[in-house]
């Protein structure tokens, strides 16, 4: 893989013509042709900034798409896009990115398929062929982000009689990743397939510090609101939070309450629809004597016992003699349950004299989730980028995290540290589930068995696969039912302490209101908290 001759490459790829595009879905046919549009808005600006060049200099709208009848006439149509490299260039340079209908934010991107046949060595000039299947989707949003939420995947379902999506062939043209992979690839000895390399153990420690880099670089963006740092934050009645102070945390006595968000979010991110409630937040505060905490964390460059550890060692060391109660949401309830259950975490809370009362799991990734694994990885991030979009819009920070996350997984695909202590058959959770022990009175689960059927016809594609990664269990489309509510899986010494506080749905009977990242909307999520926090 000759890096170095990457501009000479894009150079070759755009004199002759670059690429095809063809419509290969057995459902659709297209009407009319991809035709020539302009860059808007920030997301150019993101997109230049973080090292992603436009092939061509050229994105392309797709015009009205006319369905077809048939089994499958409700998946979403696709387009079908061949890419043909000369022989020096590296496949995993390459991504299709997505955009909304006004070409100002990222809705979705595809990397080159993994299986063999989108991949074809041409003989006679030793070129390589690689394809991007691309689903297409009308994706206009309400004006607002904040109207209409429990509605919001409905704007996702229309593509008859409209502009279709506008999309781009990107290359990642980041030095620093591009030389630190090449040198790995031509020093490695490698076994199996170039999109499947097993790297020599010599070179693994090079590899994980790469993948650490990248992980810390997107963390760091998505903590815009605490200027790129892990924040111990103490929340006003305004709802905003900021930084507490050693003073502050000393002087808390009584009662107080911990929020602690899920992946790739933040505080505010995950807490807004409580935090930004009028009716709900003050009330609460009050209650707490104004004593609201929040831990704002890394959650891809560091494990959940680091955050963990990080939190009790290092942020609330000046906390002394006080009983805390805990809300979490998705990854957060992997922090939490190292927080609170591993041993020297208890002694040390003990010794401060910190009792734990309630932990209330919000969509807990206790027992972690499947999209974690390392075959899912792509599909994990996809999905939060996706319903992140959809929900409500995505900030520049999120966008930026995500195009880091990109040059992950189009350059090394490795899993980061922090989604790797989500899987569920991982090192992490497995030492977890030994402890046996918590230094909660009690745990108390809110959790949703969503009917990914209801989705609309973009996100439907996707989901319909999701026998292959929850094996058909009940899930919110991020965490499975079973594995955010009381388990025998762990702590089965402590049975009694373990609460179903409300579900949305059952195992057997899936709703189509509430998910993953929408549960802090509902007003039955508050009402539940109501009753739950002292």
């Amino acid at each position: 893989m000759r890096f170095s001759n990457l501009e000479n490459d894009i150079a070759s790829i755009e004199s002759r013509g670059g690429y095809q595009v063809k419509y290969a879905s057995g459902t659709s046919d297209f009407i009319g042709e991809t035709t020539r549009a302009e860059m808007m808005g920030e997301i150019w600006d993101d997109l230049i900034g973080e090292n992603f060049k436009l092939l061509n200099n050229t994105l392309h709208n797709v015009d009205t798409v006319r369905t077809r009848p048939g089994l499958l006439s409700n998946a979403a149509p696709q387009l079908h896009l061949e890419l043909t490299l000369p022989e020096a260039a590296d496949e995993r340079s390459y991504v299709v990115l997505i955009l909304d209908n006004e070409r100002g934010a990222l809705v979705d991107w595809v990397l080159p398929g993994h299986q063999p046949s989108s991949f074809f060595r041409q003989q006679e000039t030793n070129d390589t062929a690689i394809y991007f299947d691309i689903p297409l989707v009308s994706v206009k949003r309400e004006a607002s982000p904040f109207t209409g939420r429990a509605d919001f995947l409905s704007q996702a379902g229309q593509w008859e009689n409209e502009t279709q999506l506008t999309f781009g062939i990107f290359v990642i043209e980041d030095e620093e990743v591009m030389q630190r992979t090449q040198r790995m690839r031509m020093q490695h000895n490698l076994v199996g397939t170039s999109r499947a390399p097993v790297f020599h153990p010599a070179y693994r420690l090079e590899l994980t510090g790469l993948v650490e880099w990248l992980a810390r670089k997107a963390d760091v963006y998505l903590k815009k609101n605490t200027d790129g740092q892990e924040v111990l934050q103490i929340i006003p009645q305004s709802g905003v939070p900021r930084a507490a102070t050693s003073a502050e945390l000393q002087a808390i006595n009584g009662k107080a309450l911990l929020f602690c968000h899920g992946i790739f979010s933040s505080t505010v991110g995950a807490f807004e629809g409580l935090l930004g409630d009028p009716a709900f937040f003050p009330p609460l505060l009050a209650r707490y004597n104004n004593n609201v905490l929040a831990w704002d964390h890394y959650t891809l460059s560091k494990t959940t016992a680091l955050n963990a550890n990080n939190l009790l060692m290092e942020k609330l060391g000046a906390l002394h003699n006080v009983t805390l109660d805990i809300v979490c949401h998705s990854r957060g309830g992997g922090v939490i349950r190292n927080f609170v259950e591993n041993p020297a975490n208890i002694q040390t809370l003990a010794k401060q004299g910190v009792t734990i009362n309630k932990v209330v799991f919000v969509a807990g990734a206790c027992l972690g989730s499947q999209l974690a694994e390392a075959q899912n990885t792509d599909r994990l991030f996809r999905r939060l980028n996706m319903l992140v979009w959809f929900f409500g819009g995505s900030s520049s920070a999120f966008v930026k995290a995500i195009l880091t996350i990109i040059k992950l997984l189009a350059t090394i695909a490795q899993q980061m540290p922090g989604v790797e202590s989500m899987n569920p058959v991982g090192t992490e959770i497995t030492e977890l589930n030994k402890f046996g022990k918590t230094a909660a009175a009690e745990y108390d689960y809110i959790r949703a068995h969503y009917d990914f059927h209801a989705l609309p016809a973009k996100l439907l594609q996707e989901y319909l696969w999701d026998n292959g990664v929850f094996d058909g269990a009940a899930n919110d489309l991020v965490v499975p039912y079973d594995g955010a509510s009381p388990n025998p899986g762990y702590l089965p010494a402590y049975q009694s302490i373990m609460k179903p506080a409300y579900s949305y749905g059952d195992e057997k009977n899936p709703q189509s209101v509430v998910m993953h990242l929408n549960f802090f909307d509902q007003a039955q999520t508050k009402q539940v908290l109501n009753s739950l926090l002292p």
